[in-house]
C-alpha cells in the first residue's frame, strides 16, 4: 500500500490525514521515506523529536554525547526521574518512537529512531560520507564548537541543515543549504561562550573552560553565602522525589505478569537507580559539615548542622581533607564505575590519598 492511499484509508491515523490534506500525498510519502538526522536531545531536542514524531517521520537517527542530569527534568519532557544517568539520545529516541502514528507501508519497514550516544566531533564515526546519507540535519546544540562542526560537515556534503541552538539564554534558528547560497552559521563572528550547560559542568566537561567553570561552582558550594547559589548543589527534596518515583517504578514493575517486560524494565531501573536516582553525592554532606566547621550558615531548607566558629584547628584540617577527597577521589571512582565518561576523550584520574594529605 502506497503512501498516498494509506492517507485515504481508513485505516490511516488521522494526524496523517490532515498532513495529508494540507501538504498533499507528494509531500507526505518524502515525509514518510526521508531519513532525518538530530544533532543533540536535550531542551530544543526533545521538541523536535516530539514533532517529527507526530508529524510521520519514521528514519530518524540521533547524536548525542550528554547523560541526563536532575537539573534536566523541569524542561526537558522526554525525561523522567529514574532516567538520571542514562543517555539522553537512548531515552529520547524510545520516547519519540512511542509517539509515531502507527502505520503499514508498501515496502513493510517499521518506524526506526536510532541513538548514537557519542561526540558529533569524532570524525572516524561522524563524517561527511554518513552525512551524505541523510536528506536533512538538524541542529539542536548548546556549544559553539559542536555547531561549527556540524555546519562544516553538511557544507562537505551538500546537506540541507537546520540550525538550531541555545548560547546561554539565548536561541537561534536558521536554514543552511550551500546549492541554494545561503549564508552558514560561521559567515558571521560569534561571540564567546560565558554560559554553559548545568548537566555539561556536572557530567560530561570536555574543555578546560568547563573545569574552570567546575571550580568556580566548586567555590560557591563551599565557601558562597548561599550554598543553593551552586551548580554543584544537591536539594534534598529534590533527591527525596526521586527515591520515591524508583521505588514506584520498582513496585510497577513487580506487580507486572509479563516476565520478559519485567526484565527489560528492572534493567532500565536499576539503571537509572545507580546512575543517581535518588543518590546524594559522595561530597555534599561533607561540604556541609566543612561550611558548619567554618561558620558559613547554610541557607538552604537544610540546616541540619548548625555553625561552629571556633573549630578546632585539627579537626578542620581533617574535614577539609575529607571534603577533597570525596571531591577529587570517592566521587571520580564512582562516575568511572557507572560509566559516566566511557565516551570522553580522556577519563579523569582520582588524586591518591597521599597527595591529597600534602
Amino acid at each position: 500500500m502506497t503512501a498516498d492511499n494509506n492517507a485515504n484509508s481508513s485505516s490511516c491515523p488521522p494526524i496523517l490525514r490532515g498532513i495529508h490534506s494540507a501538504l498533499g500525498p507528494t509531500l507526505l510519502n518524502q515525509i514518510l521515506q526521508s531519513r532525518i538526522l538530530l544533532v543533540g536531545s536535550g531542551g530544543i531536542g526533545c521538541e523536535l523529536l516530539k514533532n517529527l514524531a507526530l508529524s510521520g517521520f519514521r528514519n530518524v537517527e540521533i547524536i548525542d554525547l550528554d547523560t541526563i542530569d536532575v537539573s534536566n527534568l523541569n524542561r526537558q519532557f522526554l525525561f523522567r526521574s529514574h532516567h538520571v544517568g542514562m543517555p539522553k539520545c537512548v531515552v529520547a529516541s524510545e520516547a519519540a518512537l512511542g509517539m509515531v502514528p502507527p502505520l503499514v507501508t508498501e515496502d513493510g519497514k517499521v518506524a526506526k529512531y536510532q541513538p548514537h550516544h557519542g561526540n558529533v566531533c569524532d570524525n572516524t564515526k561522524f563524517n561527511v560520507p554518513y552525512i551524505s546519507q541523510f536528506a536533512l540535519v538538524l541542529n539542536a546544540l548548546d556549544n559553539v564548537a559542536a555547531r561549527r562542526r556540524v555546519n562544516r560537515l553538511c557544507l562537505a556534503a551538500s546537506t540541507p541543515l537546520v540550525e538550531a541552538g541555545t548560547a546561554g539564554y539565548l536561541g537561534q534558528v536558521t536554514v543552511i543549504h550551500k546549492p541554494s547560497g545561503t549564508e552558514c552559521y560561521e559567515c558571521q563572528a560569534k561571540p564567546t561562550q560565558k554560559v554553559y550547560p548545568i548537566c555539561t559542568i556536572r557530567s560530561t566537561p570536555s574543555q578546560p573552560v568547563h573545569c574552570i567553570v567546575w571550580a568556580k561552582e566548586l567555590y560557591k558550594l563551599c565557601f558562597g553565602s548561599k550554598i543553593e547559589d551552586s551548580m554543584l548543589f544537591e536539594d534534598e527534596e529534590s533527591l527525596r522525589a526521586d527515591r520515591e518515583s524508583v521505588e514506584k517504578e520498582k513496585e510497577q514493575e513487580e506487580a507486572e505478569g509479563n516476565e520478559g517486560n519485567k526484565t527489560d524494565n528492572n534493567e532500565k531501573s536499576t539503571n537509572g537507580d545507580v546512575a543517581g536516582g535518588g543518590e546524594k553525592s559522595t561530597y555534599m554532606d561533607t561540604v556541609k559539615e566543612l561550611r558548619s566547621l567554618l561558620g558559613i550558615i547554610i541557607e538552604s531548607s537544610d540546616k541540619s548542622s548548625p555553625p561552629s566558629a571556633n573549630s578546632d584547628e585539627g579537626i578542620l584540617r581533617s574535614k577539609a581533607q575529607e571534603a577533597l577527597t570525596a571531591l577529587f577521589a570517592t566521587e571520580i571512582q564512582k562516575q568511572i564505575g557507572m560509566d559516566r565518561y566511557k565516551t570522553a576523550d580522556k577519563v579523569p584520574v582520582p588524586i591518591s590519598s597521599e597527595d591529597i594529605a600534602k
